[in-house]
């Protein structure tokens, strides 16, 4: 199976430096722009997807709609991590150490564990359906997670999950991960 996961666009959290979470605010200017090129991008490589699936997020699911006219299908299992109470609170107070994955757990919300496992209960799914290529819009933090939870270098791929990257996950039958590529997003 071969998921193309896109990171929502930017919002207005984002541009103004507020851990977001499960708060939503909605897409700037740029994040519309963002997802579009996503889309256009995906299009232009004639990539044709068996399902589609999507954060329950606002944000997200607008995205989708900028990506795609495609039916998509809400699962709150892809919705990005719970920071607790440092929701809308500026990033200064984000998780600085990805080695410290109760961080958010402390402050009421989530660890990086249980987003990796509810993200891979999703992957698990999606190979038990039998789905060969699926579109995924969601966040920064579950492909991060997740990935890192499979052996991956969070610190090395922080960096490239962008808002409106597209990440090329092969997931093989007997769950192997392998992290293709990581396609930047040209609106920044």
């Amino acid at each position: 199976m071969i998921i193309y996961y896109v990171r929502h666009g930017e919002t207005k959290f984002n541009r103004d430096g507020l851990i977001q979470g499960w708060k939503d605010s909605s897409l700037t200017e740029r994040g519309i722009l963002q997802a579009r090129a996503a889309g256009k991008y995906l299009k232009e490589k004639g990539v044709r997807f068996d399902h589609a699936l999507c954060s329950d997020s606002g944000r997200a699911q607008l995205s989708m709609r900028f990506i795609t006219d495609m039916p998509f299908e809400s699962l709150p299992e892809l919705r990005e991590i719970n920071c607790g109470d440092l929701e809308m609170k500026s990033t200064e107070y984000s998780c600085r150490d990805l080695s410290d994955g109760d961080y958010f757990k402390r402050h009421g919300g989530e660890s990086f564990s249980e987003v990796a496992e509810r993200f891979g209960k999703v992957i698990d799914d999606c190979l038990k359906a039998g789905y060969g290529t699926v579109l995924m819009v969601s966040h920064g933090g579950p492909i991060l997670y997740y990935l890192g939870s499979k052996g991956y270098d969070m610190d090395a791929i922080i960096s490239q999950i962008t808002n409106g990257c597209i990440a090329v996950l092969e997931i093989t039958e007997d769950g192997e991960v392998k992290l293709q590529h990581i396609t930047q997003n040209v609106i920044f």
